[in-house]
């Protein structure tokens, strides 16, 4: 029990109260944000509060329910070009957009407990990252930075089939395409 709720307060931070669905809300969305800031800090400026309360709202705006429309919406928190940067060195809103959004679902789904919503998680979609890139072997065609809508898609099109050959994988059956980055991450 002192070990979980160690790597629990390590993550969320020591002075989250896990007793306030709340807070451990909004620090998931601000984990999964600072996730996103892998490549996204040499691109987008630091207004993470604002960001992550927008992320919050668009989330209780759909009602948890996971959807690609909220992917879209969040977009939108990274300025209005799609393409962040210039020549080679660029990100995309897509590409930051997807992984703040499905990073903050995992982290939803890990501290579930203390959520204290039904979240129904099965729709959810694989945050793409180098790690599950390379899993699939895209990762010499795609950077999740810089994935586009059709380029994403595909991934996750791909994460359903190679589920669909997973075996015994209990509760993850659950959670959609979120299952592949807890089995291969």
């Amino acid at each position: 029990m002192y070990k979980t709720i160690f790597l629990e307060k390590s993550l969320l931070g020591r002075e989250t109260d896990l007793n306030d669905p709340e807070k451990v809300l909004i620090q998931c969305i601000r984990i999964a944000y600072n996730d996103m800031l892998a490549a996204g800090r040499y691109y987008i400026s630091q207004d993470m509060d604002a960001r992550c309360s927008n992320l919050k709202s668009i989330l209780k705006e759909s009602n948890y329910i996971y959807s690609h429309d909220i992917i879209e919406k969040t977009c939108l928190l990274f300025g209005d070009r799609e393409k962040i940067g210039q020549g080679n060195r660029y990100v995309t809103r897509y590409g930051l957009a997807q992984k703040c959004v499905n990073m903050t679902y995992k982290y939803l789904y890990v501290f579930s407990n203390y959520i204290r919503r039904k979240i129904d998680f099965s729709k959810c979609d694989c945050p793409l990252d180098s790690v599950i890139l390379e899993e699939l072997q895209l990762d010499k065609k795609y950077s999740w930075s810089k994935v586009n809508k059709e380029e994403y898609m595909i991934c996750q099109q791909l994460i359903k089939e190679k589920l669909e050959e997973e075996e015994d994988i209990g509760e993850l059956r659950n959670i959609g395409n979120l299952a592949y980055d807890f089995l291969k991450w």
